[in-house]
């Protein structure tokens, strides 16, 4: 017998991921974030403020601590305000925050940088989807080595991610949901800017 077609209601569409709303889109994370990796000499840092993982509170999005780059020698990577820099090392131990002014830091550090303004968050709010559950599990389950296990970026830009095309306004930018379906195999967050419903299966936290 041919497959039963599913009735969708008036403004859903199907996806790979299920019924959505007609506009949120699934993509991959490495459709809306690139990869900051400007590496550079400690001593040749415009500023001298630097970040390494132990500067870092995990479940923080703040950097409330740094160090010097005198304190370092070998290359590091530069990262600048809007940047959200996400611990690759140990990736259980939830750290990331957003970048509020330009530094250096570790090279265990991340530098996500947002490919558009346009449909993505607002700078102050970028670190919050890192820290979800799930693509806290995703970077867990991503992890290699025994000893220093991390994941990589190859990995974590393959999280699919719910992405709302009505993009932000000003409005939006105070109430921003991130919603998630832990039931969907690969789903990753809903990066919205409006007021629209979450599908049933999924989870929404208001920030």
């Amino acid at each position: 017998m041919p497959p039963i077609e599913m009735a969708l209601p008036q403004g859903f569409k199907m996806t790979e991921l299920g019924p959505l709303p007609e506009e949120w889109e699934v993509v991959r994370l490495g459709e809306v974030v690139r990869l900051g990796s400007h590496a550079i000499n400690p001593a040749e840092a415009p500023t001298g403020r630097y970040v390494g993982l132990e500067y870092i509170e995990p479940g923080s999005t703040r950097i409330q601590k740094w160090g010097h780059h005198s304190e370092v020698r070998s290359l590091k990577t530069a990262f600048r305000p809007g940047d959200v820099l996400y611990g690759m090392l140990r990736p259980y131990l939830d750290k990331v925050a957003l970048g509020m002014w330009e530094g250096i830091c570790s090279t265990d550090i991340l530098v996500l940088r947002a490919l558009s303004t346009q449909n993505w968050l607002m700078p102050e709010f970028r670190a919050y989807p890192a820290h979800t559950r799930t693509f806290l599990e995703y970077a867990i389950a991503t992890m290699t080595g025994v000893n220093d296990p991390r994941t990589s970026w190859k990995a974590l830009q393959q999280l699919s991610v719910l992405l709302d095309q009505n993009g932000l306004n000003e409005q939006a930018s105070k109430t921003v949901a991130i919603a998630w379906a832990p039931s969907l195999p690969g789903c990753g967050f809903l990066l919205s800017g409006t007021a629209a419903a979450p599908p049933r299966s999924a989870t929404t936290s208001s920030l």
